[in-house]
């Protein structure tokens, strides 16, 4: 990455995770070119011109949680300019999975992971991903933040040794505000417990910091910031210690808070539920810990706002804006007494949909981007994405490429007709989950207008009942007439009427079908 005035290179700012591998010599190469899987990487003349991408994550963070009152700066400088993506979901609403995903484009069946417990271990092809890719196409790679989890209990040295594909490596492992130590290149770096120690505010300084040095440089920049706000986490901070710390100065906010109690919330009915929703309403001193840990969640985001100003007046000061593309999203949601459910990993609305906004400056992407995508869109499509961004291919070394099961979100971004785009109003997604490495947990398909899930168990002879528990809702009205977004009446239950209608009955043959097809796909056959 180099200045404007010196290069006119386009910086795009991106929340994603990276992983980097180094580029060897053409001697050691041409040596051992059948075990080492890194190719020549493209020079830094050759890549000079090339957009630098950042990408930015937060940590279980609602939709409904990103708001102008929550995150204004955020929004003033990223969503009022920026393209807003409001029908986008992720494949597995579950951290390690969902970032996964992010690396590789591809399918939980595809790239390995379905769950959190040793998630990386369970990574196929871990030099072949994103992060490489870029590295091969002359970036410059950083990862700041959290990484997958199991990465700690799978390689010996964790600070010490980046993941594949990653130049900087500045990552953490452990869930804490506070008392962590985070890699600086090789080195263990420890935090304790006083304000600047704050997470969000070391890894802010950590991020502006390799702008401002890779503006000197000539490689472009492919970085990854990944916030641990608002997920829950250690840390001494008054009423929220050891529930979600936010920043000293936001300790005070939203002290008062409550959870929206939108029809989901507590659900007064849940006869058409799974076995796995409490029969149970919440308690009294459930919904008082559900209500702190919202406040405690909104309070937090209050850091990531200023974080997300910090990085953008870096790149500003970089001048880089005209050229620069900024990613903003979050790996998953979670439940906050929703179905009477609080946790994540259930393949339900509060889950799967996500904040997405991409601002992409007119020197980056060519043209003014649009100001809303309203298409059903997946973090499946990130990698493909970031690669056209620059012009890199998904290949660790020629012949060694990874089949991506989503399609890039770049002929969306300058306004192109969907359907001709390769997105139709019908698009499917798959939704999967598991446990280890297997996918014994749920799987369905989501559609603009419909929610279909499979849940599994585990029978005695510990084979794999996928269809357990069925669930299908009409989330736009389009099947029954009725639309149902709270995910109140499941039409695949018989206590339910509207499940005698022909049309559902069809639609969840249909659907059944269709995801065990899914469910083997790979590449073309998934989209």
């Amino acid at each position: 990455m180099r200045s404007r005035a010196a290069t006119g290179i386009a910086l795009i700012v991106a929340l994603l995770a990276l992983a980097g591998c180094g580029g060897g010599s053409e001697e050691s190469q041409a040596t051992n070119r059948r075990d080492d899987p890194r190719p020549e990487r493209i020079s830094a003349a050759d890549a000079a011109d090339k957009p630098n991408v950042i990408f930015i994550y937060t940590d279980d963070q609602n939709l409904a949680d990103f708001k102008p009152r929550y995150m204004p700066q955020t929004f003033r400088l990223l969503t009022g300019p920026g393209t807003r993506f409001s029908d986008f979901i992720v494949a597995t609403p579950l951290c390690c999975p969902s970032r996964a995903t992010y690396l590789t484009g591809d399918y939980p069946h595809n790239d390995g992971v379905f769950s959190n417990r040793r998630g990386y271990s369970y990574l196929t092809d871990r030099f072949n991903t994103l992060p490489v890719w870029m590295h091969n196409a002359g970036y410059r790679t950083a990862w700041i933040g959290k990484y997958l989890q199991g990465y700690e209990s799978t390689i010996d040295d964790p600070f010490k040794t980046a993941a594949p594909g990653i130049d900087e490596w500045h990552a953490t492992f452990d869930p804490l505000y506070y008392d962590y130590d985070i890699a600086d290149n090789g080195a263990a770096v420890h935090h304790g417990s006083k304000p600047r120690d704050y997470y969000t505010n070391v890894i802010t300084k950590v991020a502006t910091d390799v702008i401002a040095d890779s503006a000197k440089g000539r490689r472009p920049l492919y970085m990854t910031v990944n916030n641990l706000a608002p997920h829950h986490g250690g840390g001494d901070a008054g009423r929220c210690t050891d529930v979600v710390p936010p920043a000293p100065r936001d300790q005070d906010l939203y002290a008062d808070a409550q959870v929206p109690r939108t029809p989901a919330w507590d659900e007064e009915d849940i006869s058409d539920k799974p076995d796995f929703v409490p029969q149970e309403p919440l308690s009294a001193a459930k919904i008082e810990r559900l209500d702190l840990a919202y406040g405690c969640r909104l309070a937090s985001l209050r850091g990531v706002d200023r974080s997300v100003a910090s990085i953008y007046r870096s790149v500003k000061r970089a001048g880089e804006l005209d050229n620069t593309v900024f990613i903003f999203t979050s790996d998953n949601g979670i439940l906050q007494g929703e179905h009477r459910i609080g946790g994540k990993n259930v393949p339900y609305e509060e889950g799967l949909r996500q904040p997405l906004v991409i601002l992409a400056g007119r020197d980056a992407l060519g043209s003014k981007g649009a100001s809303e995508v309203a298409q059903l869109t997946a973090n499946v499509d990130f990698a493909p994405t970031i690669l056209g961004l620059g012009d890199a291919k998904p290949c660790a070394r020629p012949g060694n490429c990874r089949k991506l099961d989503g399609q890039s979100l770049l002929p969306l971004l300058r306004g192109a007709d969907p359907a001709a785009a390769g997105f139709p109003s019908d698009r499917e997604i798959l939704v999967e989950g598991g446990k280890g490495g297997g996918d014994c947990l749920y799987a369905g398909i989501r559609t603009p207008g419909l929610n279909y899930s499979q849940h599994a168990e585990e029978a005695a002879d510990g084979s794999c009942v996928r269809d357990a528990a069925t669930e299908l809702y009409d989330l736009s009205g389009d099947l029954t007439g009725s639309p149902d977004p709270d995910e109140l009446e499941n039409l695949a239950s018989p206590v339910v009427p509207a499940s005698d209608d022909p049309d559902v009955q069809a639609a969840i043959s249909r659907l059944s079908a269709r995801l065990e097809e899914l469910r083997a796909c790979s590449g073309a056959s998934c989209r």
